[in-house]
This record gives C-alpha cells, structure tokens and sequence, in this order.
C-alpha cells in the first residue's frame, strides 16, 4: 500500500511540475489524498489495531464526509441568497444553490439505498446508477476546488513579452470592479516587466455584448490609458465574447500585426485562472496565467459556474466514466446475486 500511495503521489508531483494547467490534476490529487488516507488507515490496523488513530481514521473520518457535504449545501443555498440580492435574479446566479441541491439529493438518495440494501432487490441494484452522477460530481468539484487553491500558490514565471487581460463584462461604458481587479493585476505585471528592462504588450480582450455601449477592449484600453500603461503598446482585440475566442482571436491578431512572441501572461480572475489557463495550453500558448482577486461574496457563485464549464468541457469523459462504472456495479450486483442464490 506504501508502494502504491508513493507512487501515486510522485506522479501528481511530476504531472504537475510539468504542467500545471491541466484540470485532470485535480483527480490526481483527490486520488493521491485518498491513497495516502489508506494507507494511514493500514498502518493503524498493522501496529495498533484497537487504537485512537484506527478509530479517527477509520470510523470518524468517513462518518464526517457527509456532514461536511450538508454543511457545504446549506451554505450554498446561503451564497445563493447573497448572490441574488446583489446581482439580481439570473440563471447564472442559482449555480450555487442547483449544486447545493444536487448534493443533498445524491445524499439522501445514498441513504435510501443504504436502507433498501437488503429488502429490495430492484432498489438496491437501481438506485447506485442514480448515485453515481452525484458522486462523481462531488469528487470532481472537490478536486477542482483543491487543485485551484493549489494552482493559485504554485510557483510560475510571469515574465512574458505579452500581457493579455481577459474581458468580463462592462457597466455602459465603464470597466465594472470585477473587470477592474484584472486590469490592475495586469498593469502590475506591465509595469514589473518595464522596470525589469523589457517592453511587453498589453493586450485588451473582449468585445461588444448586446447590452454594452462600447467593446470591453475600448473601454479597458481607456482604463489602462488613464493608469500609466503607453497607448502605443496597447493592442485591442475587441472581437471575442468567449474565453476560448479571447485566447485565438488575440494570437491570430499577434500574428497579423507581425508582433513577434514566445510567452504570454494571461490575466484574469482568481477563480477563473485555472480553466484560462487550460484553455491557453490547448491553443499552444505558452506562458502563465495570473489570478486577481474577486469580491468575497461573489467567488463561490462564479467558482462553480467555472467548474460547470470544466465538466460540460469533458462531458464525453464524464459520461463514458459514469456508463463504465455503472457497468461494473451492474457486473458486481450480478455476482453478488448468482452467489447468494447458489448459496
């Protein structure tokens, strides 16, 4: 079991010094977590079977896990309340609180089962292959959740001959605080480069949505303007209204302006960081992504509706995981039964 925990762990270590923008890391870590939980729980049953540590971390740790995952729903379902009475009502607004649901779905559904195990056979069978979406749900966002805290400390080198700052939305014709916080971060980082002897770009990214006066890039070339950053190293992309099109449309324009670069520094949000700098690994950019910071009571809500993009992302993945494992468990329930009746 040691052998096996060491080895997980080494491979989520090298996976992710390699590199660190892959969202699958988030279920090599979980795994990781888990292995090593084992192999403590085997070290206990070895070398002191009837102690306090098998107790902690076989029967308390567990008995804990869903108590942790009700707290975690009535707390979105609380987020939600906060979102909706300063953001108004809006589907994106309820993520929150539609995950906070499906996990007390998924846990009263588990205690059914639990409860049906041996007086209903069709139950007993059925009810796991209604368990299994949550579950995996669960997992992957506890993974995603820990591997995005993780990606936010790692260590990454921000130089970059271009500094592109992701759009997000505009009040009229103004930078809204949340598209301000990421302009900030990336004025930051222009100006850390000048003062290092380099002359990056900045790029401003985002177009013009149906209730904006202006594009997102004008509005927030005029912002960086006004904080310092030269208008003749600012370059406007003001043509995307997708994450995945502010990262090809600004390379595209890069490359008809005959701008010549090797590393780009993506600038976003915090809770946003992570699937940016996904994305910029499968359209070939090479470089970093730089998280800034997002107001308390909106993280939560906008957290998850990144994690909902992730999983609609690897949908296929998803799907073909759950068919896989509810055909083992249908294969398990199978011999199980033949067993018994042979019994």
């Amino acid at each position: 079991m040691g052998i096996v925990t060491a080895i997980i762990c080494v491979t989520t270590v090298v996976r992710i010094a390699r590199d660190p923008r892959r969202p699958a890391h988030a279920l090599w870590l979980v795994t990781s977590l888990l292995s090593a939980w084992l192999f403590v729980m085997a070290l206990a049953a070895a070398f002191n079977p009837n102690g306090a540590i098998d107790l902690i971390f076989g029967v308390a740790m567990p008995l804990l896990v869903p108590l942790a995952l009700v707290g975690a729903a009535l707390g979105l379902f609380a987020n939600t309340a906060v979102v909706v009475r300063r953001e108004g009502l809006r589907l994106a607004t309820l993520v929150p609180a539609a995950i906070g649901g499906a996990i007390i779905v998924t846990l009263l559904v588990s205690g059914l089962w639990i409860d049906y195990l041996t007086s209903s056979f069709l139950l007993t069978a059925a009810l796991p292959l209604v368990i299994l979406p949550g579950a995996l749900m669960i997992i992957e966002l506890t993974g995603f959740a820990i591997y995005s805290a993780v990606y936010a400390w790692l260590p990454r080198r921000d130089d970059a001959e271009i500094v592109t700052v992701l759009g997000c939305g505009l009040n009229g014709d103004r930078v809204t605080p949340l598209l301000a916080s990421r302009l900030d971060r990336g004025i930051e980082a222009f100006e850390r480069a000048h003062r290092e002897g380099c002359a990056p770009w900045f790029v401003v990214s985002g177009g013009k949505g149906a209730d904006e006066h202006i594009s997102e890039a004008e509005a927030m070339g005029r912002y960086a303007a006004t904080k310092g950053v030269p208008p003749d190293r600012i370059v406007y992309e003001a043509e995307s209204t997708t994450t995945e099109e502010n990262l090809r449309l600004t390379s595209a324009l890069l490359r008809e302006r005959s701008i010549e670069w090797t590393r780009m520094l993506v600038v976003t949000s915090n809770f946003h960081a992570l699937r940016a700098g996904s994305l910029a690994r499968r359209y070939g950019i090479a470089g970093a992504t730089l998280g800034a910071p997002t107001a308390l009571y909106y993280l939560p809500a906008a957290f998850l509706r990144e994690f909902a993009a992730v999983v609609m992302h690897y949908r296929k993945a998803n799907l073909l995981m759950w068919i896989g494992l509810s055909g083992a468990w249908l294969m398990i329930w199978c011999l199980i039964t033949l067993v018994v009746v042979k019994g």
